[in-house]
């Protein structure tokens, strides 16, 4: 007799006790077996998956280093387990389970790697928490957030059980609705790789310890929240169409930070760790943008690519910048505030009359002596490359900066009264 929808019956728990004990053959096949048993029985197949993740939330052991350490036989179990999970998932097999009604839940597991790659799936935690020994590949993945009201309605009845195997008791337990979107918090792996994944209805959140983050080409409906990195060497979101806000704050081991040729239907806000000199430099790549506002502040940058950049305001603030290259950008306003800019480049620009600058302290301290050297504030009115910019610098501010380029014209920045011009060709 089979069980009640959600709940699992005596077969189950002896599936599930083989689960837990044995060589890693008889392992597998329980594995094998639990989600046969969901394939026969559709109504069982929440608690089957319930069941597969709770194992894979059981804490593999520590190695000599205080790390989670798998043996052969559990990193064997654990590998069938995703790869049943996958083949359940996979948005072109005819005989998928349903994801609306099976949501997948991997926060707080330890994991050999992840391969998710084409699945459709439904999770509001997806891989929070996780502990990832490799890298999670999730290439034309589908990702839905589920309404976190409806799922915690769902979650009231789900169940947890105890079992006492050859290495003691193990609890399975039920992950429940955590009444928020959180798909990436606190997740430790090598890499996010992934070409082409679409999440709905949520915000992508990206934090933990994880080595890059590769997501080009990402739809996202509410945007994304990558901060919290630790050792992160590059953030890539390139090609990409995001209808919400995307938030960056830089970490000291990033160097690059991509997001090329990407929509965003929202502002964009890079901030990072300026006073903290020791920091390696970041180059952040943003050309081709389409963007509403971008702001960019707090940061140590190498080279700061704004080429082609659609956007109606533009604010740089307490940043430390070696070359901002505007480019061929199409810009309606913005202020460069309490900066160094070493090298700026605007050829081909149009830049709107809204470009103000802020009025300055006599010094700024926390570039220390460099602070003479500092651009604080660059009004920049009206600038297009059909005609010579007049006045395009405003002389009051404070110090000096390298070349300004403007349609192939060296613009020295002079200090004393009057408004610096561009050279006749």
């Amino acid at each position: 007799m089979t069980s009640a929808p959600g709940t699992y019956d005596a077969a189950a728990e002896a599936i599930a006790a083989r689960l837990a004990s044995g060589g890693a053959a008889a392992r597998i096949a329980a594995a094998s077996s639990l989600f046969a048993r969901g394939d026969a029985i559709p109504h069982e197949r929440r608690a089957v998956m319930d069941l597969a993740c709770a194992y894979l939330r059981l804490h593999p052991g520590r190695d000599a280093d205080g790390e989670p350490a798998f043996d052969a036989d559990d990193e064997s179990v654990r590998r069938e387990i995703l790869h049943q999970i996958r083949e359940r998932f996979l948005a072109s097999s005819g005989d998928r389970w349903d994801h609306q009604q099976i949501p997948l839940t991997l926060a707080r597991t330890y994991l050999p790697d992840v391969d998710l790659s084409k699945v459709h799936i439904r999770s509001d935690r997806f891989l929070s928490g996780a502990w990832v020994a490799g890298d999670v590949e999730l290439s034309h993945a589908t990702i839905e957030c589920g309404d976190a009201e409806h799922l915690a309605t769902l979650d009231d009845d789900r169940p947890h059980f105890q079992l006492t195997g050859e290495e003691g008791d193990l609890h399975f337990e039920a992950e429940r609705a955590a009444g928020s979107v959180s798909l990436f918090d606190q997740l430790r792996c090598h890499s996010i790789d992934g070409v082409g994944v679409t999440v709905r209805g949520g915000r992508v959140r990206v934090s933990g310890h994880i080595g890059a983050v590769r997501l080009p080409v990402l739809t996202a409906t509410q945007g994304v929240s990558i901060s919290g990195l630790v050792g992160c060497s590059f953030v890539g979101l390139l090609g990409s169409d995001l209808k919400g806000e995307v938030s960056i704050d830089l970490e000291p081991a990033l160097s690059a930070v991509d997001i090329s040729w990407s929509a965003v239907h929202g502002d964009v806000s890079i901030f990072g760790m300026a006073l903290d000199h020791g920091a390696a430099r970041v180059a952040i790549h943003l050309e081709r943008l389409t963007v509403k506002a971008l702001h960019l502040g707090g940061a140590r940058v190498s080279t700061c690519d704004l080429a082609e950049l659609e956007a109606d305001q533009v604010t740089v603030r307490e940043c430390d910048i070696d070359e901002l290259r505007l480019d061929g950008a199409l810009v309606d306003g913005g202020t460069i505030e309490y900066s160094r800019i070493g090298r700026l480049s605007v050829d081909d620009a149009t830049l709107g009359p809204s470009w103000v600058r802020d009025d300055p302290p006599a010094r700024v301290d926390w570039l220390g002596d460099e602070s003479r050297e500092t651009v604080i504030g660059l009004n920049i009115v009206g600038s297009t490359t059909e005609v010579p910019p007049q006045g395009l610098i405003d002389n009051d501010c404070v110090g000096t900066m390298g070349d300004l380029l403007l349609d192939g014209f060296p613009v020295p920045l002079r200090r004393d009264s009057g408004t610096a011009r561009s050279g006749a060709k």
